[in-house]
C-alpha cells in the first residue's frame, strides 16, 4: 500500500505519533526511519516534489532526455513514496497551537487547511542560500549558485551561456564543477575569502581523505577546463549591458577589481538555516555567530523534548550528515515510543559515531572559509535592500533619522521585509543595516509572527480563536 496524495485525504483534521516538516535528506530519513519501528508519520514538504534542494530531481520528461540525477536521493524519494507514510506535499504550517501540539498547513495546490495533531515534531526545513544585497542584484538573471544548479543541472536548460560564481563556500566549486561539465561557459569562481589559505585547522583536513579527494576532484575539473579561480573578491556591482550582465568585484585586500560580462551572475554566501518554526516554538536558538541557528544534541533534541531540529536546519554539515542526524532522532524517538531492537541499537551507535565524524570535518571547514565571520557589503544609498518592496538603503538610513523611529515603524512605514519572500532574502542585510543606524540588535528586526507564510484570508479564518495562538 503506498501513501495518499494530499488530495486525497478527505479529513481536515489528522492525529499522528510524529510530524515531520521537511521532505530532504533529514526528513524522509526520519520517516522511514520511524516507520520502520512501527511509529505512525506524517510528512509535510512545502515543494510539490520531494527531496529538497540537494535531492531535488528532474521531472520525468528531463529524465527521458538526459537521464537520472542523483540516483541516490531519487531511491530515497522512491522509498517514501512506496510506503504507507502519509505525505503531504505543496503544504507548510502557518499557524501552530504549541500548547496542544496542534499544527495549522496549507496546501497551496487546493487551498485546503488542516489541522495536524503530533506527540513528537521533527523539524527538518533546511537552509537557504546566503544573499547580501548588491547594486543590480534585482537584475533577472542575477541568481544564486543554487538556482544555476538548478537551471542548467536539474531543469537543463539550453547549457550555451556563460556565468560566473561567487560569493563564499565550498558550494561554489560544487556548482561551477557540474556545470562547466554540462557545457556552460563558467567565466571565474570567486571567493570574497582564501579557503586555500593554510591554517592550524586545515592541516586535520587529512583525516577526511574523502573530502579533500571531493575538494580536489572539482579544483581539476575547473583546471580542465580553464576557469579561473579568485580568493578575496567580493561583489560591488552589476548593470545590465545589451542584455547582458556586467559585474565588478572589489579585491578585499587591496585596490585590484575584476570585471565580467556574461549571462548569467550567480552570488550567494553559503547558507543559512531556517528557524522560523523554531523561533515561533520558542526552541532555544545559538545567536552568537552572525546568522542563527538552533541548539541541540547530536540526535537532534531541543530544549522542548518533544521537539527535534535535524540536518541543516541546525548546522550546514551536508546531504551525508542530514541522513545520519535524521536516523538518530528517529531512534531516539522510537526508544521512547517503543521496544528497539539490539540490531537498531547497534546501527544507532555506528550513525553516532558517523555523526561526530561529519561535525568535525564541518569544524574544519568552517575554519577555512571562515564561515563565522559577518559578511559585509557596499554601502550605497541607492542599493536597493528589499527587492520585493523596493525599499533602498537610503529609505532606511532617512527613516531612522527620526527620532520617532521603531523596528515595527520602519516595517509599517516601508514595508520592507514583508513581500513575498518575507524577508528571506533581505532579511540579513536589513538586520545588519537597521542594527547600525539605530544600535540595536539585528534580531530586533527578524522578529517572527503567524502566519509563518502568505496565505488566503479564508486560511486565516479557519483558525480557532484560543489564547494560546493569540499570544503568538
Amino acid at each position: 500500500m503506498s501513501n495518499p496524495p494530499f488530495e486525497e485525504v478527505s479529513s481536515t483534521y489528522l492525529q499522528t505519533q510524529v510530524l515531520v516538516v521537511g521532505g530532504g535528506p533529514a526528513g524522509i530519513s526520519a520517516a522511514l526511519e520511524l516507520e520502520a519501528l512501527g511509529i505512525s508519520v506524517i510528512l509535510i514538504d512545502e515543494n510539490a516534489e520531494l527531496g529538497g534542494q540537494y535531492f531535488r530531481q528532474r521531472s520525468e520528461y528531463i529524465v527521458r532526455i538526459a537521464g537520472d540525477f542523483r540516483q541516490s536521493g531519487r531511491a530515497l524519494v522512491t522509498a517514501i513514496k512506496e510506503s504507507d507514510i502519509i505525505i503531504l506535499t505543496s503544504s507548510y504550517i502557518f499557524a501552530i497551537d504549541d500548547a496542544g501540539k496542534n499544527f495549522y498547513v496549507f496546501n497551496e495546490a487546493n487551498s485546503k487547511v488542516m489541522k495536524v495533531t503530533c506527540d513528537y515534531l521533527i523539524i527538518a526545513t533546511g537552509s537557504q542560500e546566503l544573499v547580501i544585497p548588491y547594486k543590480g542584484w534585482q537584475i533577472p538573471k542575477c541568481v544564486t549558485p543554487g538556482m544555476a544548479s538548478r537551471i542548467f543541472d536539474i531543469d537543463y536548460i539550453n547549457p550555451d551561456q556563460s556565468i560566473v560564481i561567487a560569493g563564499s563556500g565550498p558550494f561554489l566549486l560544487s556548482v561551477a564543477a557540474h556545470i562547466v561539465e554540462r557545457g556552460v561557459n563558467v567565466k571565474a569562481v570567486i571567493d570574497c575569502h582564501n579557503p586555500s589559505q593554510l591554517r592550524f585547522s586545515t592541516i586535520f583536513a587529512a583525516l577526511f581523505p574523502t573530502r579533500v579527494l571531493e575538494f580536489l576532484r572539482y579544483r581539476l575539473i575547473l583546471r580542465r577546463h580553464k576557469v579561473p579561480v579568485y580568493a578575496n573578491f567580493q561583489i560591488s556591482k552589476a548593470e545590465e549591458s545589451n542584455l547582458r550582465i556586467q559585474s565588478t568585484f572589489k579585491s578585499t585586500k587591496n585596490t585590484c577589481e575584476l570585471t565580467f560580462c556574461t549571462d548569467y551572475l550567480a552570488v550567494a554566501y553559503g547558507f543559512q538555516p531556517t528557524v522560523e518554526l523554531q523561533a515561533l516554538l520558542d526552541i532555544e536558538l545559538d545567536t552568537t555567530g552572525h546568522v542563527r541557528t538552533t541548539k541541540t544534541r547530536l540526535n537532534g533534541m531541543t530544549n522542548k523534548d518533544w521537539v527535534f531540529v535535524i540536518g541543516e536546519s541546525v548546522n550546514i554539515q551536508g546531504w551525508r550528515s542530514a541522513q545520519i542526524r535524521g536516523k538518530l532522532a528517529a531512534h531516539k524517538i522510537g526508544s521512547r515510543l517503543s521496544n528497539v531492537s539490539l540490531g537498531k541499537q547497534v546501527q544507532n551507535f555506528k550513525a553516532v559515531v558517523q555523526a561526530l565524524y561529519e561535525a568535525a570535518f564541518a569544524k574544519i571547514r568552517i575554519s577555512a572559509y571562515q564561515e563565522r565571520l559577518p559578511i559585509e557589503f557596499y554601502e550605497d544609498d541607492s542599493l536597493m535592500v528589499c527587492r520585493c518592496e523596493s525599499v533602498t538603503y537610503g529609505d532606511i538610513r532617512e527613516y531612522f533619522d527620526q527620532p520617532w523611529s521603531t523596528a515595527s515603524g520602519l516595517k509599517a512605514e516601508s514595508r520592507v521585509g514583508m513581500g513575498t519572500c518575507q524577508g528571506k532574502q533581505c532579511g540579513y542585510a536589513l538586520g545588519q543595516a537597521c542594527a547600525k543606524f539605530s544600535q540595536s540588535n539585528p534580531e530586533n528586526f527578524t522578529n517572527v509572527h503567524m502566519p509563518l507564510r502568505p496565505v488566503p484570508i479564508s486560511a486565516i479564518i479557519q483558525l480557532p480563536d484560543k489564547t494560546s495562538l493569540a499570544e503568538h
